[in-house]
């Protein structure tokens, strides 16, 4: 009876065990399972995020950064709010005069008549449309004649004017429109190749003219000499004041870029930033000399 009982055992038990071959198959399919797994976790397959035209690599990025977050989110009001600032644009451009409205606001080029002779500036409208019509309004009203440069930086990597406000001293100023505008700052391209990186920031950013900027480096884009863009106090801040840069200039791509002065005009800002520093031995703050706008006319 013992054994017929551990007979029977031993063929219970070579029933229960998988042949070989299936073994083999069962080896290789988790082989294959952790090989794709692998490559999609770790790997360059690349997959969009909701749509959104940002490319990531890895499973892992289904957890979005706070940057990606931020930059989610801003486009989505970006988007909700476009009809209601078309609105307000449309509504404040009602109440503006027929002359006006008359005007041609693309491809324009504003004169500063300047004590230190002329600057005259193309205005890149097809980058800003609404900044651009914002300072040929201001300029055919004459919001800008007589007015100074209220303040000038000299720093490393950090050369610029400010103007454009009617108090001179840097917290005044309206737009044309009546309210604080947007900002029309050009995106940076996203990151493609890791989620490991931000993916709102490259080292190739591909901005509408790119030749505009160089160096995207820690978190700051060099404007380029003889650059003209909007001061603000944060973001969708802008209003009439504007600053020029007298030399390449490290900034954040916070500011809206709006103008480039033309080859003939930087001599005037050599002149300048030759005979011209801030007041009191400092590096920012107001002229030691008077930098004022004679007249501004459009071109």
């Amino acid at each position: 009876m013992a054994s017929k009982s551990n007979h029977t055992n031993k063929s219970t038990e070579q029933l229960s065990r998988p042949s070989k071959v299936a073994v083999i198959s069962q080896v290789a399919t988790s082989i294959i399972f952790i090989a794709l797994v692998s490559s999609f976790v770790f790997g360059d397959f690349q997959y969009n995020v909701f749509g959104s035209g940002i490319k990531v690599s890895s499973v892992n990025c289904w957890v979005l950064t706070d940057s990606q977050r931020t930059y989610f989110s801003q486009q989505e009001t970006d988007n909700s709010d476009k009809a209601k600032t078309l609105s307000e644009l449309n509504d404040a451009r009602s109440k503006a005069s027929a002359d006006e409205n008359k005007i041609n606001f693309q491809d324009r080029t504003v004169a500063l008549d300047t004590n230190f002779g002329n600057i005259s500036i193309k205005l890149l409208d097809k980058i800003a449309p609404v900044t651009t019509e914002n300072f040929i309004r201001l300029t055919t009203r004459g919001k800008y004649d007589g007015l100074t440069f209220h303040r000038i930086v000299n720093q490393d990597n950090f050369n610029v004017i400010q103007g454009g406000d009617p108090k001179g001293d840097g917290t005044g100023g309206e737009s044309a429109f009546g309210f604080k505008l947007k900002d029309e700052i050009l995106k940076p391209a996203v990151v493609s190749n890791s989620c490991k990186v931000d993916t709102t920031k490259s080292a190739a950013p591909d901005f509408v003219d790119p030749s505009l900027y160089t160096n995207f480096t820690d978190n700051n884009i060099t404007y380029k000499k003889g650059l003209v863009a909007m001061a603000n106090s944060g973001v969708n801040t802008n209003s009439s004041q504007f600053f020029i840069m007298l030399g390449d200039t490290k900034l954040p791509p916070s500011y809206t870029i709006f103008g480039k002065v033309d080859e003939g005009s930087l001599a005037t800002l050599d002149k300048i930033k030759a005979e011209v520093k801030p007041a009191d031995g400092k590096n920012d703050g107001k002229p030691d000399k008077e930098i004022k706008i004679n007249k501004a006319l459009l071109k």
